[in-house]
């Protein structure tokens, strides 16, 4: 996730995901992480271009318009991989411009679930690891982190993705049993999510995939920390 990957172009991150996704198996890399990361990379490049647009309309419903698709894309963003989005946006480069984005909204406490994911994450760049322990119970907006993503699971009850954000801010404060306990709760909503989109994937002539056809590195991102939280438990 921190390599070469970014010195690439996303237009050459695209062809590499295809090629090594039609190469014989086993894959030289996971087809999942690869393609996750060149929708990340989509993500985060739209929203700033979107951000970037917008501060320059002088039409405040454009403006809005703009800078709400771009905290929609930054939320999809954070849900792909928190790993992978905090290594795009602040290795990769676009670290300020993310913080730009994320400080163009009002101070105050954010009505939108998106928006709140955005801010969570906002409070984590430039330190070292995500939900830093000490930082947990600051004051974000009125609200303590935590607080806030309690705010988000309950916006997005069947989201898998902030449950597993909960899970890594377990393990941050080394509570196993909870970070097991949340990449579980985590796993069941993909599941029944995943359930409900199985079908037929498509191709085209090319023999490429459609982008909501291409696989998904999310359950294989719950089942290492869950895995090795509950050894580790064990252990004790």
């Amino acid at each position: 996730m921190s390599g070469v990957q970014r010195r690439l172009t996303r237009t050459t991150l695209e062809d590499l995901a295809k090629i090594n996704h039609k190469s014989p198996q086993p894959h030289p890399i996971d087809p999942a992480l690869l393609f996750d990361l060149v929708k990340l990379r989509r993500h985060v490049d739209e929203a700033i271009t979107l951000a970037r647009e917008g501060t320059k309309s002088t039409l405040q419903t454009r403006k809005n318009y703009k800078l709400n698709k771009a905290a929609e894309l930054l939320s999809q963003a954070c849900k792909l991989h928190d790993i992978a989005f905090w290594t795009v946006a602040v290795y990769g480069g676009a670290g300020s411009t993310f913080s730009q984005v994320a400080s163009l909204f009002p101070p105050r406490k954010p009505d939108r679930s998106d928006i709140k994911y955005v801010y969570f994450f906002h409070k984590d760049f430039h330190k070292e690891t995500i939900g830093k322990v000490d930082d947990l119970n600051s004051q974000m907006d009125g609200l303590t982190r935590l607080q806030l993503l309690n705010e988000i699971i309950e916006d997005w009850p069947t989201d898998p993705a902030p449950l597993r954000t909960w899970g890594m801010l377990h393990i941050s404060q080394d509570n196993l049993k909870d970070a097991a306990l949340n990449f579980t709760k985590a796993l069941d909503c993909h599941k029944v999510r995943s359930t409900g989109n199985k079908g037929q994937k498509d191709e085209d002539v090319t023999g490429d995939l459609a982008v909501e056809d291409e696989p998904s590195s999310f359950e294989s991102q719950l089942f290492i920390p869950r895995r090795l939280d509950l050894r580790r438990g064990e252990r004790r």
